[in-house]
């Protein structure tokens, strides 16, 4: 007979967080998002807690984890109960699934997300929670999801670096005197998402 624990998802609001200003003055910053259990039928949660966390290191990369953070945990559900500050919602027939929402403070002082060949600091969010067990000799079910979550770093609204950053950036290179590239922006600091133009004379 095929039993099924169900289904963990760890969705956050954004995938990456957005500190302004240095490690020495910046301000704390949010992430929050929902953690949704997809099930077959209603199951009691016993234990349902979110970790940010440094990512581990992969056996399979010689690179090295240098964060300096632990963890910060945040409990949405202990001993069979939500947290009095946690959003629930019951489990729906329709879409076979339970969902909390959960926020947590991440302070202003950690290091930016850094990738190298030998070292990185990268993060992640972990949910685990815990239920009933759907077979007679297991104590509980234990399920896990992780997503990864970027840690980028901005000069303060209000400082120097900004008014400076803010003004138009224009950049040309020329490649073996054959390429030659023109790269404008409106702003120094261009974000991921951000497009910028580029042009060129061959």
């Amino acid at each position: 007979m095929f039993f099924s624990k169900g289904k963990l998802l760890l969705i956050p609001d954004s995938s990456e967080i957005l500190l302004y200003g240095t490690p020495r003055d910046a301000r704390c910053a949010m992430v929050s998002g929902r953690v949704v259990l997809l099930s077959r039928t209603e199951r009691m949660v016993n234990s349902l807690v979110v970790r940010f966390r440094p990512k581990q290191e992969d056996l399979l990369n010689p690179a090295m984890s240098i964060a300096n953070l632990s963890e910060i945990t945040c409990t949405i559900v202990k001993d069979g109960r939500a947290g009095p500050t946690s959003e629930e919602k019951p489990f729906s027939p329709q879409t076979c699934s339970q969902e909390w929402r959960f926020s947590m403070g991440i302070p202003g002082n950690i290091n930016e997300s850094v990738f190298s060949p030998s070292a990185f600091i990268a993060y992640e969010l972990v949910a685990e929670l815990r239920t009933s067990s759907v077979v007679q000799w297991a104590p509980f079910c234990k399920l896990a999801a992780a997503v990864p979550i970027a840690v980028k770093r901005a000069p303060a609204t209000d400082s120097a670096l900004t008014a400076i950053a803010s003004e138009p950036v224009s950049v040309a290179a020329k490649w073996r005197d054959r390429i030659e590239l023109t790269a404008m922006a409106g702003s120094r600091i261009v974000h991921d998402s951000r497009s910028f133009r580029i042009s060129g004379v061959v």
